[in-house]
């Protein structure tokens, strides 16, 4: 770690290079001359500096306290707003987490010759940019605008460069997100004109002392989380999903699995409206939406067609487990929920790179009529989904068990027969993944099958960065909840002491 006067100095400039660097590089990738040949060494050089300058404020940021690095700037002075980034210890596992997933991506993803490559690699650029930006906003405008960023050129991913049936889920994907991203607009004009400001740490330090109604706490809180479960696709909002990532490229399929929507309701939301997020009905309801993804996300798993679909509801199930964490609010369990939301979109992630490798060495759609027998076939990829798998069942060994039993453990205090629920949603998930497995390894072999290719160099070193981090953050968790444990801790603290309904003086909520 270095000094802190050189942290600040650094960060001035380092932080707003993660969100500049790949837009920049989207616009030159755009405008690349002929055959956009080189708009994929372009794009994945830019992603790599990307990730190694995210890498580098990882090692820079101190361990302890909820702000670790900022960068201010003034931006539009008649709403208060001013173009603010912050990396966190909750921000920052996110941030490194998209910052090298979105390269290896793109790395295993084949060459977009002759379907405008120039605008593909733009658009994967920008999608990058729009995620971090959403890591490191520490102003409402300026989160909403990377979120925006974020969804344009999903849109334009899923329907131009999809499947067949790309543009139909992309435009229900941009409908429901859209819909919430309004809603989550409305009420940031509300507190610009109550507040003065969108800077969120002013925000919620004038609501300490001058808090906001509980009604008005109540109805900003929905409207934030409208945009944010829908976008994480919580039951019963999550029916884009399947199709959106069943129709994709690989590297949309993954950032769709980064979980930005719980990370906006655990940095933004919930520290913001303390009172809404912590009243006895919020926290029960949005408990039992968390057990009814992880009970229906694994239900659903049970009976898909395709691999692409299976990982899309387990995918599902995790969000599950991520508000169920968030619910209780306990510090095991909001540490467990963001280890989820780290864990998962390594495992998940890894798990369509693989699917999307397998799609086309197949030629086809990955449906399990199309496969069979790949365990001899392709043995090499076989290994890889077999610890995919088994990372996203949780199994103790792999990084997808340490934040699964955290969130029960800490949850378990607070809504035991709830927990006791999900604990049977796991087993249900572990089932749907691993017959999906046995299927597509062990199934009996189509007689007109080709004969396919194993792992090349560079989709088994994609992949085997994935084995590495699975495995890594599964045997030795501990420097990870070390570094996110102090961060996680204060935010707790922050929540629970806005937790007083203002026209009674009583607390609300369990503290």
């Amino acid at each position: 770690m270095i000094a802190p006067t050189d942290v600040a100095a650094t960060a001035a400039w380092l932080l707003p290079a993660l969100v500049a660097l790949p837009v920049a590089g989207a616009v030159a990738t755009w405008f690349l001359p002929g055959d956009g040949r080189m708009a994929r060494p372009v794009a994945l050089a830019v992603l790599f500096a990307v990730a190694l300058l995210a890498s580098a404020l990882w090692w820079i940021v101190p361990e302890a306290g909820p702000f670790g690095a900022g960068a201010d700037y003034p931006w539009i002075a008649e709403f208060g707003a001013r173009f603010r980034l912050e990396a966190t210890g909750v921000s920052l596992p996110m941030l490194l987490l998209t910052a090298w997933l979105m390269p290896l991506a793109l790395l295993a993803e084949s060459a977009h010759g002759g379907r405008r490559p120039q605008a593909f690699h733009a658009q994967v650029l920008l999608l990058t940019a729009g995620i971090l930006g959403i890591f490191l906003a520490a102003d409402l405008l300026v989160f909403y605008l990377a979120w925006e960023l974020m969804l344009v050129p999903l849109y334009f991913l899923i329907g131009a460069w999809g499947s067949e049936r790309g543009p139909r889920a992309a435009q229900v994907f941009f409908v429901y997100t859209l819909v919430g991203s309004l809603l989550m607009l409305v009420a940031i004009l509300y507190l610009v004109r109550i507040g003065g400001t969108t800077v969120i740490e002013p925000l919620r330090a004038r609501f300490m002392v001058e808090p906001l109604p509980l009604s008005a706490q109540l109805w900003c809180f929905a409207a934030f989380a409208a945009a944010f479960l829908v976008k994480s696709a919580l039951v019963p909002f999550h029916t884009w999903l399947p199709d959106a990532q069943g129709e994709s490229p690989a590297v949309a399929a993954v950032a769709l699995g980064i979980k930005v929507g719980t990370y906006g309701m655990l940095a933004i939301a919930m520290p913001l409206f303390p009172a809404a997020a912590m009243h006895p009905t919020v926290r029960v309801i949005l408990m039992g939406l968390g057990v009814a993804a992880i009970l229906h996300g694994s239900l659903v798993a049970l009976v898909q067609p395709d691999f692409r679909r299976v990982m899309s509801y387990a995918s599902v199930a995790h969000l599950g487990f991520v508000v169920v964490g968030l619910a209780a609010f306990t510090p095991e369990s909001v540490q467990g929920a963001l280890m989820v939301m780290l864990n998962a979109g390594i495992t998940t992630g890894g798990m369509f790179v693989a699917l999307g490798v397998l799609r086309r060495r197949l030629g086809v759609a990955d449906d399990f009529a199309s496969m069979g027998g790949l365990a001899r076939a392709v043995p090499a990829l076989g290994a890889v989904l077999v610890l995919l798998v088994l990372a996203n069942v949780g199994l103790p060994g792999t990084n997808g068990f340490v934040g699964e039993f955290l969130v029960l453990l800490g949850a378990y205090t607070r809504f035991p027969w709830l927990v006791l629920l999900a604990t049977v949603g796991v087993i249900l998930a572990a089932a749907a993944l691993l017959r999906a497995t046995q299927r597509t390894l062990f199934g009996p072999r189509p007689a007109d099958a080709p004969a396919i290719a194993d792992l090349g160099a560079r989709e088994a070193a994609v992949l085997g960065a994935f084995a590495l981090a699975i495995l890594a953050l599964g045997l030795a968790p501990v420097p990870m909840l070390d570094r996110t444990r102090p961060a996680t801790a204060q935010l707790i603290e922050a929540v629970r002491a806005g937790t007083v309904d203002p026209t009674t003086a009583q607390p609300v909520g369990l503290r």
